[in-house]
């Protein structure tokens, strides 16, 4: 059976032909009768204020329950985005509230979207925030400005449910999220755009075979915040492209568009006993080019046995995070990473390894192409001595690294010496054996090593395998000075030298 959902369909129509769609009304009276096998369909073209909550819905291999999208034009978009009414109270201050239940996690006056700030720093350049079922507006007079606000917490929510298709879908302005997937199993997400004006993309806990393919992730948000921010809030409103927790496994993410995610394209995270494990993320595409701050990969905590490979990240403003065990981060293109200043520290590290929350051990990182980075090209980051957790046996070999780090960094209009160069290793007990092995350099400078305390050549680096008392192994690494590469990084030679070492 396939229903047929249109905004000019009819309250009294049974939804079961194209001659005769209901609306998303009526649909909601008959969504509960979705059985294996079944179809519902959005008219092209259209715009659907919608949320869909779903438990227990359960197609089968052969006969799975679709989303689609049906006519001609553009894909069907469904949105939790919503103009509101308010009924506004001077709070003092230049500051107003008016009621609105809902968290909402984006706002816009006359369609422009606006900053968020802590409710005591509200600002004409960060104006709103929302607590305890108020929406506050920094305004010296009553807002007149037309108020949307995105007021549904999931566009699509599915729990303990599987095999669904979900094809050919704008899905937009979840406060939370567009879409989330809860303890369940075989989804496929495939052609579709995701996560337009929501908090997060696509959120994934406990489950399984779920397969993220060919979508555009794109949050549409371009605000940059330009000052440091005394509280957490360095995601800026927006946080992942997709964002795993629990435990998720044997999942595939591969040809996707992220775009301006303000904390990760991907993340996940978890304690969970089992983790995040034996899902595979290639051939995506991450930016976040238009932001202060976003990265492309968070990993940590219990994440293990995953293969990351052939993926081309680009435009960051802060470090890719590879934790976790066993992990297997292979034949990608990381250009052009620097730092935030919406934390302390340098963040424009191609890669960091960290002893954050679990240890992180017996990964392997081959075969990368790294470049202009204003940090390192790889940097462990750990937490101190006297630590329960460790960073140790990890494998960084055959990776290319292309003018990352310099010798010296330009920062409130001073020159600073870069602690960080192509790859930095502390000189904590807790970072130890690590194998570093057939890594090729190209610098401006020939000291392009950071390692326990001493800034080092390639060939000094290599010297350190026979002398090596954390147990790390050093051999076979290269290094090209060239005092022409300082911002060099052309994508096609990137491209050609990541191919060219395929497995």
């Amino acid at each position: 059976m396939i229903y047929y959902i249109d905004i000019n369909g009819s309250n009294t129509a049974d939804c079961k032909s194209i001659e005769h769609p209901c609306r998303v009304k009526e649909f909601n009276y008959l969504k509960s009768k979705l059985v294996a096998g079944d179809s519902v369909a959005f008219k092209r073209g259209q715009k659907f204020y919608i949320s869909l909550n779903f438990n227990n819905l359960n197609g089968t291999e052969k006969e799975p329950i679709s989303f689609l999208a049906y006519g001609e034009g553009e894909r069907p978009i469904l949105t939790g985005i919503k103009e509101i009414y308010p009924n506004w109270k001077n709070e003092g201050n230049s500051c107003w509230s008016t009621p609105l239940k809902v968290n909402t996690s984006r706002v816009w006056l006359n369609g422009k979207e606006q900053k968020y700030a802590n409710l005591d720093k509200l600002s004409p350049n960060a104006i709103w925030r929302w607590r305890d079922g108020k929406l506050y507006i920094y305004s010296k007079l009553k807002p007149k400005e037309r108020l949307q606000v995105n007021s549904k917490y999931y566009i699509m929510n599915f729990e303990n449910s599987s095999y669904i298709n979900i094809e050919n879908l704008d899905i937009r302005g979840g406060t939370n999220a567009s879409i989330k997937i809860d303890n369940s199993r075989y989804f496929n997400v495939k052609n579709s755009t995701i996560g337009k004006n929501s908090g997060y993309g696509i959120v994934i806990k406990n489950s399984d075979h779920i397969t993220i393919e060919r979508d555009i992730i794109d949050a549409n948000f371009t605000l940059k915040y330009e000052a440091p921010i005394a509280t957490k809030t360095e995601n800026q409103g927006v946080h992942d492209g997709i964002y795993m927790s629990g435990s998720v496994k044997y999942s595939k993410i591969r040809y996707n568009d992220f775009i301006n995610w303000g904390h990760a394209g991907l993340m996940a995270t978890t304690t969970d006993i089992d983790g995040i494990a034996y899902n595979k993320i290639d051939h995506n595409y991450f930016t976040a080019k238009d932001l202060a701050y976003g990265r492309a990969i968070a990993y940590s905590g219990n994440t293990h046995h995953n293969e990351i490979a052939y993926n081309y990240i680009e435009k960051l403003h802060t470090q890719n995070q590879l934790n976790g065990h066993d992990n297997y981060f292979h034949h990608n293109i990381i250009d052009d990473v620097k730092d935030t200043l919406l934390k302390d520290g340098q963040q424009g590290n191609g890669i960091s390894i960290e002893d954050y929350a679990l240890s992180t051990y017996n990964n392997k990182i081959t075969y990368n192409t790294i470049s202009n980075t204003q940090g390192a090209g790889i940097a462990f980051i750990a937490l101190g001595e006297h630590t329960k957790e460790h960073i140790s046996s990890n494998t960084i070999a055959h990776n290319y690294f292309l003018n990352c780090g310099s010798q010296y960094l330009m920062r409130d209009g001073k020159m600073h010496k870069n602690r960080f160069r192509a790859i930095y290793i502390p000189h904590y007990s807790d970072v130890k054996a690590q194998y570093f092995y057939d890594n090729a350099i190209v610098s401006d400078f020939n000291q392009t090593i950071y390692y326990r305390k001493e800034y080092l050549t390639v060939k000094e680096f290599n010297k350190k395998n026979q002398t090596n008392k954390y147990g790390d192994k050093i051999k076979a690494n290269s290094s090209i000075f060239n005092p022409n590469t300082h911002g060099a990084g052309d994508k096609t030679k990137i491209r050609s030298y990541s191919g060219s070492n395929s497995m």
